[in-house]
């Protein structure tokens, strides 16, 4: 496109000097037709030079002057100035014949749009070569994080996929009111009639959700067959564990146990499941599934009633670490912005919104993508060394280095801040959650120690697999265990007040 403009403006310029020598115009006095001369050869080069810098500005007019664009357009400014002034000189004050006069100047605009013509042809052919290099790459990556096919008699996903669509589309199964009751200010109520109500709408579908969550794997296809679209119904998940951890409360209120253990269970077998699909958005969506199933979890713990000596089918030591699945999912990370770097500019029907027009997507191509895909890449691989890094090095990053980090991420332009952004809160969330898993399975075991005793473990003895780094106190109504290693993670309560301890 850039070189269609570029020939369209330049054959403007012909026709204008050709127009020039027809009419001659000799009676006009020497000012008057110097001037029409100059006008003549200023218009299509003003136009074009004003096309690359105000397009040029206003593709990236938040990154200031000192950005990559502005390199040839102001390059082209220039150029075409000083064939203004070649113009002013050689053609315009000269005396000699009108013809002699013409010929060099159509010579010049023919000269000026061959070479423009093949330098925006071949920078946009380079363009269109790094976006299908990245396509190619973002597969190679994908496909190198493939997981292996399940069959389906182990594949929880065939029996998620009939009702994720179903509670998507029913407004009877929104649990909304409900999600955000663990303030203080804004207690549950379990025998709030309407949330009963919606909980009977959920029981079948929680039926089939328990029996898929026993199943040892959940896959929704492949991530190289279509980078993220495994993702979408994975997190979709987090609506069954909502429900999950609701009825948990429910059924500890009215003394099921066994159904608000099986519940909890349930609800962490969501989180491994989800956590399946290599991603961040599903890290993340694991991460806050484990968030609620520990709350449910402390729930059941304290509720009044019989011992809970179902809490002994909840393994939560076979759960795996979020952390562990960070490479994978760092990697998908680049693959899926690789994949849209290159959809980007090969397909036009995904082109991004502040490229949108014809002729800005062939200038962003031609003049800002490779090096724009050099800064993503840059800024990436900073965020993918970082996964692997434990929470006091993400921490130090985060306090000391992000200024600079985000610095160097709008320099690299607009693409590397659309698509690697700020993940450091993302593996601090996975390695908080890995952090509350090993507490929530530390407060189970303490439960346990307290119904065969009649009280809580108090000294470290007492409690099997107790890490070096956890601190364990209890007085006997209650038991507090705090991670002092990582201060980010908040400490996991389970309070039991006197008169609903178990019989001593």
């Amino acid at each position: 496109m850039g070189a269609w403009l570029s020939s369209g403006l330049h054959l403007v310029f012909v026709v204008f000097v050709a127009a020039a020598c027809a009419v001659r115009a000799r009676g006009s006095s020497t000012k008057l037709r110097r001037g029409a001369w100059f006008a003549l050869g200023a218009l299509p080069l003003g136009l074009l030079s004003a096309w690359f810098c105000v397009l040029a500005s206003w593709i990236r007019f938040d990154l200031g002057a000192t950005s990559v664009p502005w390199l040839p357009a102001v390059f082209l400014f220039v150029l075409h100035t000083l064939a203004l002034a070649w113009i002013w000189k050689r053609i315009v004050r000269s005396e000699a014949p009108i013809r002699a006069r013409s010929l060099p100047l159509a010579f010049g605009a023919l000269a000026a749009f061959a070479f423009e013509s093949v330098v925006l042809s071949n920078l946009e052919l380079r363009g269109r070569l790094v976006a299908s290099a990245c396509s190619i790459e973002a597969g190679r990556k994908a496909f190198r994080v493939d997981v292996a096919n399940v069959d389906d008699a182990n594949n929880a996903a065939r029996l998620y996929a009939p009702h994720i669509e179903t509670i998507q589309r029913e407004d009877r199964f929104d649990l909304d009111d409900w999600y955000a009751m663990d303030e203080p200010e804004k207690p549950l109520d379990p025998h709030d009639p309407k949330l009963r109500a919606v909980l009977a709408e959920w029981a079948p579908i929680l039926a089939d959700v328990r029996k898929a969550a026993r199943l040892p794997h959940c896959q929704f296809g492949a991530p190289s067959d279509d980078f993220m679209r495994p993702a979408a119904p994975a997190i979709a998940l987090f609506h069954f564990a909502t429900a999950l951890g609701l009825e948990a409360r429910v059924k500890a209120a009215d003394g099921d146990l066994e159904t608000a253990v099986a519940d909890v269970a349930a609800a962490y077998a969501l989180a491994r499941h989800v956590a399946e699909t290599p991603s961040i958005v599903t890290t993340l969506t694991a991460s806050v599934i484990r968030a609620a199933a520990r709350v449910a979890l402390a729930r059941v713990i304290s509720a009044r009633g019989a011992p809970v000596t179902h809490l002994a089918a909840l393994d939560l030591s076979k759960e795996p670490r979020l952390v562990a699945g960070l490479p994978s999912a760092m990697t998908m990370e680049e693959a899926y912005g690789l994949g849209m770097l290159g959809a980007a500019f090969v397909d036009e029907q995904a082109r991004f919104s502040f490229v949108s027009g014809p002729f800005q997507h062939e200038l962003y191509l031609a003049l800002m993508f490779e090096d724009e895909v050099r800064g993503y890449r840059a800024c990436i691989a900073e965020m993918v060394t970082l996964a692997g890094q434990s929470p006091a090095e993400i921490l130090r990053f985060k306090h000391e280095s992000m200024a600079g980090y985000q610095a160097r991420v709008r320099a690299a332009g607009l693409l590397p801040a659309m698509l690697s952004g700020n993940l450091l809160d993302h593996f601090l969330a996975a390695h908080a959650s890995d952090a509350e898993l090993v507490l929530a399975r530390l407060a189970v075991d303490a439960k346990g120690f307290e119904l065969e005793h009649g009280r809580y473990p108090t000294t470290r003895a007492e409690l099997a697999n107790l890490p070096a780094d956890v601190v364990l106190e209890g007085d006997g109504t209650f038991v507090l265990l705090r991670n002092t290693s990582t201060a980010f993670t908040k400490s996991v309560e389970l309070r039991v007040p006197p008169e609903n301890r178990s019989p001593r």
